[in-house]
Protein backbone atom coordinates (compact mmCIF):
# COMPACT_ATOMS: atom_id res chain seq x y z
CA UNK A 1 0.00 0.00 0.00
CA UNK A 2 3.08 2.50 0.57
CA UNK A 3 4.19 2.39 -2.58
CA UNK A 4 1.04 2.66 -4.47
CA UNK A 5 0.60 5.64 -2.16
CA UNK A 6 4.02 6.73 -2.82
CA UNK A 7 3.52 6.44 -6.80
CA UNK A 8 0.09 9.06 -6.70
CA UNK A 9 1.46 11.36 -3.58
CA UNK A 10 3.18 13.24 -5.66
CA UNK A 11 0.26 14.21 -8.01
CA UNK A 12 -2.52 14.94 -5.14
CA UNK A 13 0.17 17.26 -3.37
CA UNK A 14 1.07 19.28 -6.23
CA UNK A 15 -2.51 19.08 -8.06
CA UNK A 16 -4.81 20.05 -5.49
CA UNK A 17 -5.78 23.65 -4.49
CA UNK A 18 -5.27 23.18 -0.23
CA UNK A 19 -5.45 27.07 -0.34
CA UNK A 20 -7.98 28.14 2.05
CA UNK A 21 -7.42 25.04 3.97
CA UNK A 22 -5.46 24.74 7.68
CA UNK A 23 -5.70 21.45 9.28
CA UNK A 24 -6.10 18.00 7.35
CA UNK A 25 -6.78 14.79 9.17
CA UNK A 26 -5.58 11.62 6.65
CA UNK A 27 -8.07 8.85 8.17
CA UNK A 28 -6.92 5.39 8.12
CA UNK A 29 -3.36 7.10 6.75
CA UNK A 30 -1.12 3.86 7.21
CA UNK A 31 2.44 5.10 7.55
CA UNK A 32 1.73 8.79 6.46
CA UNK A 33 3.13 8.85 2.76
CA UNK A 34 0.53 10.76 1.54
CA UNK A 35 0.33 13.25 4.71
CA UNK A 36 3.90 13.73 4.51
CA UNK A 37 3.95 14.55 0.53
CA UNK A 38 1.10 16.91 1.00
CA UNK A 39 2.98 18.52 4.02
CA UNK A 40 6.06 18.99 2.43
CA UNK A 41 4.38 20.86 -0.68
CA UNK A 42 1.69 22.95 1.30
CA UNK A 43 3.05 24.14 4.21
CA UNK A 44 0.48 26.34 5.58
CA UNK A 45 -1.00 23.14 6.64
CA UNK A 46 -1.05 21.24 9.77
CA UNK A 47 -1.53 17.49 9.79
CA UNK A 48 -2.87 14.81 11.67
CA UNK A 49 -2.36 11.37 11.22
CA UNK A 50 -5.11 9.17 12.40
CA UNK A 51 -5.01 4.73 12.34
CA UNK A 52 -4.75 2.22 14.30
CA UNK A 53 -2.32 2.32 17.15
CA UNK A 54 -0.23 -0.38 15.40
CA UNK A 55 -0.18 1.34 12.15
CA UNK A 56 0.97 4.54 13.88
CA UNK A 57 3.94 2.91 14.98
CA UNK A 58 5.48 2.62 11.44
CA UNK A 59 5.05 6.28 10.91
CA UNK A 60 7.85 7.88 9.21
CA UNK A 61 9.13 11.41 7.51
CA UNK A 62 6.06 13.32 8.46
CA UNK A 63 7.44 17.23 9.90
CA UNK A 64 7.13 16.61 13.60
CA UNK A 65 6.36 20.02 13.87
CA UNK A 66 3.42 19.93 12.30
CA UNK A 67 1.83 16.94 11.97
CA UNK A 68 0.17 14.93 15.28
CA UNK A 69 -0.48 11.24 15.39
CA UNK A 70 -3.52 10.13 16.87
CA UNK A 71 -4.60 5.93 17.33
CA UNK A 72 -8.29 5.57 17.09
CA UNK A 73 -11.32 3.47 14.81
CA UNK A 74 -12.63 5.60 12.33
CA UNK A 75 -15.94 3.46 12.30
CA UNK A 76 -16.57 5.15 15.94
CA UNK A 77 -14.92 8.40 15.26
CA UNK A 78 -12.61 10.92 13.59
CA UNK A 79 -9.99 13.78 15.01
CA UNK A 80 -12.37 16.95 15.09
CA UNK A 81 -12.00 20.35 14.08
CA UNK A 82 -10.13 19.67 10.71
CA UNK A 83 -10.83 21.61 7.68
CA UNK A 84 -10.34 18.56 5.36
CA UNK A 85 -10.47 14.48 6.03
CA UNK A 86 -8.37 12.54 3.49
CA UNK A 87 -9.26 8.74 2.56
CA UNK A 88 -7.38 7.77 0.22
CA UNK A 89 -7.53 3.85 -0.56
CA UNK A 90 -10.03 3.24 2.45
CA UNK A 91 -14.00 3.56 1.38
CA UNK A 92 -13.04 0.97 -1.45
CA UNK A 93 -12.65 -1.93 1.17
CA UNK A 94 -15.80 -1.77 2.23
CA UNK A 95 -19.34 -2.01 1.20
CA UNK A 96 -21.49 1.03 0.71
CA UNK A 97 -22.97 0.88 4.57
CA UNK A 98 -19.62 1.06 6.27
CA UNK A 99 -18.43 3.80 3.75
CA UNK A 100 -20.85 6.10 4.28
CA UNK A 101 -20.53 5.58 8.56
CA UNK A 102 -16.66 6.22 7.48
CA UNK A 103 -17.86 9.58 5.40
CA UNK A 104 -20.44 11.05 8.13
CA UNK A 105 -18.25 10.44 11.17
CA UNK A 106 -15.89 12.60 8.90
CA UNK A 107 -18.74 15.07 8.25
CA UNK A 108 -19.91 15.24 11.95
CA UNK A 109 -16.02 16.03 12.79
CA UNK A 110 -15.32 18.65 10.21
CA UNK A 111 -15.13 22.88 10.78
CA UNK A 112 -17.69 24.54 9.01
CA UNK A 113 -16.88 24.52 5.08
CA UNK A 114 -15.06 21.81 5.88
CA UNK A 115 -14.62 18.70 3.03
CA UNK A 116 -13.59 15.58 2.27
CA UNK A 117 -10.96 14.14 0.03
CA UNK A 118 -11.53 10.64 -1.31
CA UNK A 119 -8.19 9.47 -3.08
CA UNK A 120 -9.17 6.43 -5.30
CA UNK A 121 -8.87 4.62 -8.71
CA UNK A 122 -11.06 6.09 -11.24
CA UNK A 123 -13.55 4.42 -13.52
CA UNK A 124 -13.04 5.80 -16.52
CA UNK A 125 -15.70 5.94 -19.66
CA UNK A 126 -15.01 4.23 -21.89
CA UNK A 127 -15.38 0.92 -19.98
CA UNK A 128 -12.14 -0.65 -21.93
CA UNK A 129 -9.61 2.11 -20.48
CA UNK A 130 -10.79 0.60 -16.58
CA UNK A 131 -9.36 -2.56 -17.25
CA UNK A 132 -6.34 -2.14 -13.98
CA UNK A 133 -9.17 -0.49 -11.83
CA UNK A 134 -11.92 -2.89 -12.65
CA UNK A 135 -9.17 -6.05 -12.16
CA UNK A 136 -8.85 -4.48 -8.27
CA UNK A 137 -12.96 -4.08 -7.81
CA UNK A 138 -12.76 -8.08 -8.68
CA UNK A 139 -10.23 -8.10 -6.03
CA UNK A 140 -11.79 -6.10 -3.44
CA UNK A 141 -14.56 -7.80 -3.42
CA UNK A 142 -13.25 -10.99 -2.58
CA UNK A 143 -10.73 -9.95 -0.40
CA UNK A 144 -13.04 -7.23 1.53
CA UNK A 145 -16.26 -7.31 0.35
CA UNK A 146 -15.41 -3.89 -0.81
CA UNK A 147 -15.91 -2.11 -4.32
CA UNK A 148 -14.51 0.21 -6.44
CA UNK A 149 -16.71 2.66 -7.89
CA UNK A 150 -17.64 5.23 -10.39
CA UNK A 151 -18.01 8.86 -9.87
CA UNK A 152 -21.74 8.27 -9.61
CA UNK A 153 -21.31 5.74 -7.00
CA UNK A 154 -19.04 8.15 -5.39
CA UNK A 155 -21.69 11.13 -5.26
CA UNK A 156 -24.17 8.84 -4.03
CA UNK A 157 -22.49 7.90 -0.91
CA UNK A 158 -21.67 11.83 -0.37
CA UNK A 159 -25.04 12.40 -0.33
CA UNK A 160 -25.85 9.52 1.89
CA UNK A 161 -23.56 10.70 4.35
CA UNK A 162 -25.05 14.59 3.93
CA UNK A 163 -22.14 15.47 1.72
CA UNK A 164 -21.94 17.32 -1.47
CA UNK A 165 -20.57 16.13 -4.50
CA UNK A 166 -18.13 18.30 -5.73
CA UNK A 167 -14.62 18.31 -8.13
CA UNK A 168 -13.53 15.00 -9.76
CA UNK A 169 -9.83 15.52 -10.85
CA UNK A 170 -7.85 12.89 -11.91
CA UNK A 171 -4.16 12.78 -10.44
CA UNK A 172 -1.84 9.64 -11.34
CA UNK A 173 -3.46 6.91 -13.41
CA UNK A 174 -5.64 4.96 -12.47
CA UNK A 175 -6.06 7.49 -9.62
CA UNK A 176 -8.54 10.74 -8.93
CA UNK A 177 -9.63 12.88 -6.59
CA UNK A 178 -13.09 12.75 -5.26
CA UNK A 179 -14.09 16.17 -3.51
CA UNK A 180 -17.55 16.22 -0.78
CA UNK A 181 -18.16 19.29 0.65
CA UNK A 182 -19.80 20.25 3.89
CA UNK A 183 -23.55 21.00 3.11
Amino acid sequence: MSERTAAFAPSVAGSYDFSGIRSIVDVGGGRGTLLAAILRRQTQLRGTLFDTAAVLARAEDLPDDRCELLAGDFFERVPPGADCYLLANVLHDWADERAIHILRNCRQSMAQGGRVLIVERLIPSPPGDAVPTLLSDINMLVITGGQERTNAEYASLLAEAGLKPGIVAAVAYPYGIIEGLRT
